[in-house]
């Protein structure tokens, strides 16, 4: 038995490859979703003896069942676009070779690509693959404010409840609204439409379920794309809001240790330092300040490193705490106390089975140190302690002399 898994392309016909046209022809069965079997049947066929079934269905197991219920030793299951990019084909092979009864009438699987709305789709812009990230917003979870800081263009596949629109409406609520974004609708079709305009113009229109989106890479300052944590202190818009310090922040980073796909918060956020350094860092950065003086900072700061990702968000902790989402980091600034507050929130979102934050709290006394390892451990917490004491060498006439910071205590909060 042979299964072909092949990729049609885009919807013209011209663009489907001869393979996928011999395959097509050879096939006893055909099995692919409602809107390629129309253009199935105007392919046409060139042998007159050969059997034709075209049967509807896209789920992986449902197809696979009826592969193995079917007396035909030829059959095409037939994808949109190319079969080896972000297809059903994958599943599909997994559900095949995993099945006893296709095993027994010895299943060949051959994957046949076709021609992907990426490829069509940066023909037609004049760029090369290596000018572009690539993400699918088509069924799954897609951030595409943190897309666009990559340094590159981003090209999204939508799908489902992901829009165009709603991509980019996400974009301008991040302050990305001037940034150029290209809707590309019903490529290589009769009805084909290639539209240029800001992410604001777009989050505001309608566009036809079968459109990809291409954005600009969004502005991100050098000191963000440093691999190497430690922004210089002076780098950053301050007033006289107080500031985490550029090697207590690399401390603190180091101990909280954020990964691409986490959702950090940063409580009291100052001027943004520590969100400033998370941004790079993680996937999403809600930073909570009630002061004006230093919410002003904080979009300042956001707009000057171009930390798109950093969602400000103005109130008192612990209140506004029920309104943000489940964290997978929190950074406590300027001590300690609401933490027995936000230890309770935390606890309260956590699932049955969920890993609880890391949590990490800055404290400059020692009954701030006390409360903080106390109310972790309270909640479960394992804790880590580190004294960070900073001196800087500064010149006074003829001399060098030491110019001591108070010491901070790091207090780290981990779930084993």
């Amino acid at each position: 038995m042979r299964i072909d898994l092949a990729g049609y392309g885009l919807g013209s016909s011209g663009l489907t490859t001869q393979q996928v046209r011999q395959a097509l022809e050879e096939a006893e069965l055909i099995i692919t979703s409602e809107r390629l079997a129309g253009y199935v049947r105007n392919l046409g066929r060139t042998d007159a003896g050969c059997t034709e079934e075209i049967l509807i269905e896209t789920n992986s197991s449902e197809i696979c069942r009826i592969l193995e219920d079917t007396a035909y030793d030829s059959v095409v299951c037939l994808m949109s676009g190319d079969s080896s990019f972000y297809s059903g084909a994958a599943p599909l092979v997994t559900c095949i070779e995993q099945s006893p009864r296709l095993r027994e009438r010895n299943a060949v699987i051959r994957i046949l690509p076709g021609i992907s709305s990426l490829s069509y789709a940066c023909s037609r812009l004049g760029l090369s693959f290596r000018q572009v990230e690539v993400f699918s917003a088509h069924g799954r979870s897609c951030d595409p404010v943190r897309a666009v800081m990559n340094g590159k263009k981003s090209f999204f596949l939508t799908g489902g409840d992901t829009t165009c629109a709603k991509l980019c409406g996400e974009l301008t609520r991040a302050g990305l609204g001037e940034l150029k974004v290209t809707v590309m609708e019903n490529l290589s079709c009769a009805d084909e439409r290639i539209r240029t305009m800001t992410a604001a113009q777009a989050a505001g229109k309608r566009f036809d379920p079968l459109s990809v989106l291409i954005a600009d890479a969004a502005y991100v300052s050098a000191d963000l794309r440093r691999g190497v944590p430690g922004i210089p202190d002076e780098a950053f818009a301050r007033g006289k809001v107080p500031m985490t310090k550029r090697l207590v922040r690399v401390s603190a980073l180091s101990l909280l240790n954020p990964s691409s796909g986490d959702l950090c918060w940063d409580l009291g956020a100052g001027t943004g330092s520590v969100s400033v350094e998370l941004s790079a860092r993680c996937r999403r950065v809600i930073s909570v300040e009630k002061d004006p003086a230093a919410l002003a900072l904080l979009r300042e700061n956001k707009e000057r490193f171009g930390a798109w990702n950093m969602e400000i968000v103005k109130g008192e902790i612990p209140e506004v705490l029920s309104q943000l989402p489940y964290p997978d980091r929190i950074f406590v600034g300027g001590g300690g106390r609401w933490i027995r507050a936000v230890l309770d929130d935390a606890s309260q979102k956590c699932a049955e089975g969920r890993k609880k934050p890391a949590v990490l709290i800055t404290a400059v006394t020692l009954e701030t140190l006390q409360e903080a390892v106390s109310a972790l451990e309270e909640h479960g917490y394992e804790t880590e302690i580190v004294q960070a004491a900073v001196t800087n060498i500064l010149r006074q006439g003829q001399f060098h002399m030491m110019h001591a910071h108070n010491p901070v205590f790091l207090i780290l909060g981990s779930d084993g």
